[in-house]
């Protein structure tokens, strides 16, 4: 219970993290053509304290499969993504010495998807994480980023009944372990973070 408390309030800063950095980003203007830079895969702390007031907690088996996909796959998640630009690292895995994993991201924009793949097999691999900051089409949920808080309401009918939507939502499972967060900026939809349960 300790490790679940202790993923959730981590998910929790980064998550704040990433809004204060959103919100710090719409008071500088973008010159033309300017390309954004991609998010960072490391872990920020926030600049100030923030409350879990401040946030909307729901269950919902979203947080399990984000993502409009039957399998979990290099090729199948670089085609949901369409085009995406791929970065693969090797990494120890945790329990056996000599064997060596790949974590593998894939962006498209300003957004990626994290791939952890178990040794040599393309195909046996699970989320490490995933940042969406772009109007793509990908989950599972019909939800897309720039949707007005209205828009978010009435296509995920979890959040149906609720009258005024804060700027973030958490999203868990059923046990708790998988995270999404919405994120929104100015009534609109900006960032969908997903945090699966990692060993």
């Amino acid at each position: 219970m300790l490790l679940h408390k202790h993923f959730i309030l981590k998910g929790y800063f980064l998550l704040i993290a990433l809004y204060s950095c959103e919100q710090a980003n719409q008071k500088e203007p973008l010159e033309k053509n300017v390309q954004p830079a991609l998010p960072a895969l490391t872990e920020t702390r926030p600049t100030e304290p923030t409350s879990y007031a401040d946030t909307l907690f729901i269950r919902d088996e979203f947080a399990t499969h984000p993502f409009s996909l039957d399998s979990i796959s290099v090729p199948t998640v670089q085609h949901l993504l369409g085009a995406a630009l791929i970065n693969k690292k090797p990494v120890a895995n945790k329990f056996s010495e000599q064997q060596v994993d790949t974590l593998v991201t894939l962006r498209k924009g300003r957004s990626y998807v994290q791939l952890y793949v178990v040794g040599t097999e393309e195909n046996k691999c699970f989320y490490q994480s995933a940042l969406i900051r772009d109007s793509l089409q990908v989950f599972s949920q019909p939800l897309q980023i720039g949707f007005t808080k209205e828009q978010v309401k009435q296509a995920f009918s979890p959040l149906a009944q609720e009258q005024d939507l804060p700027d973030i939502i958490q999203i868990s499972n059923g046990t708790g372990t998988d995270l999404i967060y919405l994120v929104f900026s100015s009534n609109k939809l900006k960032t969908v973070q997903f945090q699966p349960y990692l060993e």
